[in-house]
């Protein structure tokens, strides 16, 4: 039941993505969420997700205790990425080659050790709020490990090839942090890494504490506050306007 002062429109469920998007180009944000005008198929977003996949399969077969070796179970776990419905008419021999090296790098990079991997893309949405609003913050960490020096480690897996970008950025994996946080309180520290797919698995990583992880309730609040009184959705001209999918909309 509805309760009488309920008021939808101080409501807002925001993602990583979804934030991101609104502060590069509110505009944008308005043609993908608002509009929802669809995009066209972006190549790269699914080489992405067949990454994403083989991993997942990879690590959800040692969460299930699998004995084998590295190397057969990634071949399993690639064989079975290829078969998902997703993938049958998407994924070009291109796209299957760079993967399989992408594939085989990672088990030279486990050099025989099998990660503690407590969780793979595991889905989350938390509520935050003030007198202004509500935030469901929600989306999917990618994976979650706790490391020997008995930190959480949250992953978020990159595909792009230029890691240069991500530096200095760590909202989304304060955000995965803040959502950890919430579930274990009683920790003080929590990992996190942007893992470089296409450059050999490199890590950009930082350790926060737990007053800087909760400083990303606040920035939801804000960003969510200001989204939801956006009027204008004035575009944002930059050099990069050309990779926007939604270009030849925006006058």
């Amino acid at each position: 039941m509805i309760e009488d002062n309920y008021d939808e429109s101080k409501k807002i469920r925001l993602s990583v993505s979804k934030a991101k998007t609104y502060l590069s180009c509110a505009k944008q944000y308005n043609f993908n969420y608002v509009q929802r005008i669809p995009q066209k198929d972006q190549g790269h977003l699914t080489f992405g997700r067949f990454c994403h996949l083989a991993l997942e399969n990879f690590h959800i077969a040692y969460i299930n205790k699998s004995t084998l070796s590295h190397g057969k179970q990634m071949q399993i776990s690639f064989k079975s990425a290829l078969e998902n419905p997703e993938f049958l008419d998407k994924i070009t021999p291109e796209m299957k080659s760079e993967a399989k090296t992408i594939m085989s790098q990672y088990i030279q990079f486990l050099r025989g050790e099998t990660p503690n991997v407590l969780a793979v893309e595991d889905k989350f949405a938390q509520e935050v709020n003030d007198n202004r609003i509500t935030v469901t913050m929600n989306g999917l960490i990618d994976r979650i490990d706790l490391d020997s020096d008995g930190i959480y480690h949250v992953k978020d897996y990159k595909t792009n090839k230029d890691s240069k970008y991500l530096k200095g950025d760590w909202f989304q994996l304060l955000t995965y942090a803040y959502v950890l946080l919430q579930k274990y309180p009683d920790i003080q520290q929590v990992r996190g890494s942007y893992v470089m797919l296409r450059n050999n698995f490199e890590h950009i990583t930082q350790t926060f504490d737990k007053e800087e992880i909760l400083t990303t309730k606040q920035k939801y609040l804000d960003y969510g506050y200001k989204i939801i009184t956006e009027t204008e959705h004035v575009p944002n001209p930059t050099v990069l306007r050309g990779w926007r999918p939604y270009l030849e909309l925006c006058k």
